[in-house]
């Protein structure tokens, strides 16, 4: 691009107000997210599907906050080290398949592409993301329909003391062979997704709720306060009590 269109581009972006640039034409995108971080993984620009899904009701909640103030430790840290990637290489991650956030407050499995974003100096200076939820009509759940119905039963249902043997009767295939289905596809067991999932509706409530902890491990699914204990030490490395002192945060 030679100088003047340069300077075009710059007196064009510099005479529009805040947030007409991408996030007009993102919010009426459906299943859509997107999002701008700086070097330092703050959140300088998203629409109102981004907003939604973290539960902010208003830009100011989430504009200048990270991934660590809305995310459990365990998405979080896949986020930022992809966003640390990108950063520090310079090279896009292209529809990466991973669980983030939903509308519905339930990690979900979405397709994520990043891209590095540079500033006057030439460096790195932040990045550029949308991620899209995985719909019925893409290639993985057209390939493979009873991995969807696996994980809409899950979804529907991580609340109740179900185990893998209900994921293998509900899509009439074998404990083993949905194991592998699952690894080969999602990089993880239909058991550690439950898991997941689990973890962050207990997250959740334990940052914006008053509900004894007892009361979460059996809202959420675990077998009980004990099992929700270990599962809390394994993958965040605290336990639900330390969780909620740490990251409590009222919901006004």
């Amino acid at each position: 691009m030679d100088d003047n269109l340069k300077k075009s581009l710059i007196e064009f972006g510099e005479t529009l107000q805040v947030g007409q640039f991408m996030e007009t034409l993102f919010n009426v995108s459906p299943n859509m997210q997107y999002f701008v971080k700086n070097i330092n993984g703050q959140f300088m620009a998203f629409n109102n599907n981004l907003m939604k899904s973290l539960g902010c009701k208003a830009p100011e909640e989430l504009f200048g906050k990270t991934d660590y103030d809305f995310t459990p430790s365990f998405l979080a840290d896949m986020f930022v080290r992809d966003d640390k990637r990108v950063m520090s290489t310079g090279k896009p991650i292209i529809e990466k398949l991973e669980l983030a956030p939903s509308d519905e407050l339930i990690p979900d499995w979405r397709l994520t592409t990043k891209i590095p974003l540079y500033g006057k100096d030439g460096k790195v200076a932040g990045l550029a993301g949308v991620t899209r939820l995985l719909k019925g009509n893409d290639p993985i759940y057209l390939g493979h329909p009873e991995i969807r119905v696996a994980i809409e039963f899950i979804r529907g249902n991580y609340m109740k003391k179900i185990s893998i043997d209900d994921v293998s009767r509900q899509v009439n295939m074998s404990v083993s062979s949905i194991e592998r289905l699952f690894k080969r596809i999602f990089k993880t067991t239909p058991i550690k997704y439950i898991k997941k999932i689990r973890l962050n509706a207990a997250c959740r409530e334990l940052r914006f709720g008053n509900t004894p902890i007892s009361k979460i491990a059996d809202q959420c699914g675990f077998y009980d306060q004990s099992s929700m204990n270990r599962d809390f030490r394994s993958v965040l490395n605290l336990t639900p009590l330390h969780y909620r002192k740490k990251y409590w945060r009222s919901k006004n």
